[in-house]
């Protein structure tokens, strides 16, 4: 194994086409390692575990944009579709029933998708590059997420807060 990677470092075109990828890897284990030496509670769990919950629903957003990016499109109404997605489930959540965050979560879940739906619809359909619509569809989205709640608002049931709160780390 060890050989192997010695032979991918020798390799020039591995170097030269890799070399972005290693150098955010480098960088990265630098930072974790600072951190590390100059805090330490960072590797607690409690810690790690904060790290995950306040990285979460940005992963989530980066693992659709990757699939999109994988298969050669691209989503720039990523932004406006959480936005979207984040007020349909607000406005769907019961807070008197034990179980109303069930209709908010699957009301974002079916936003979420006729969003995207719809943006693959109307490029394949209309021949229309992926980045205008997206660009375009962004600014709809927005404009629907204003217009279903105007002001800030909204109040998270106590069922779906406990479900978010669990501590799998601890």
């Amino acid at each position: 194994m060890i050989n192997k990677v010695k032979d991918l470092l020798k390799d020039q075109d591995f170097m030269h086409r890799y070399a972005s990828v290693i150098f955010a890897g480098l960088f990265l284990l630098a930072f974790n390692i600072l951190a590390i030496a100059m805090n330490s509670t960072f590797l607690s769990l409690r810690n790690v575990n904060r790290l995950i919950e306040a990285a979460f629903p940005l992963m989530m957003v980066a693992f659709g944009q990757t699939i999109c990016l994988l298969i050669g499109g691209i989503d720039i109404s990523l932004g406006s579709i959480v936005s979207l997605t984040n007020v349909v489930c607000i406005t769907f959540i019961n807070v008197d029933s034990e179980f109303g965050w069930i209709p908010g979560i699957l009301a974002a879940i079916v936003c979420g998708f006729l969003c995207g739906a719809l943006n693959g619809f109307i490029t394949q359909q209309f021949h229309i590059p992926a980045l205008i619509v997206t660009i375009s569809m962004s600014i709809v989205y927005a404009g629907l997420a204003l217009f279903i709640m105007p002001v800030p608002g909204g109040m998270m049931h106590m069922g779906f807060y406990k479900l978010l709160n669990l501590n799998f780390l601890m």
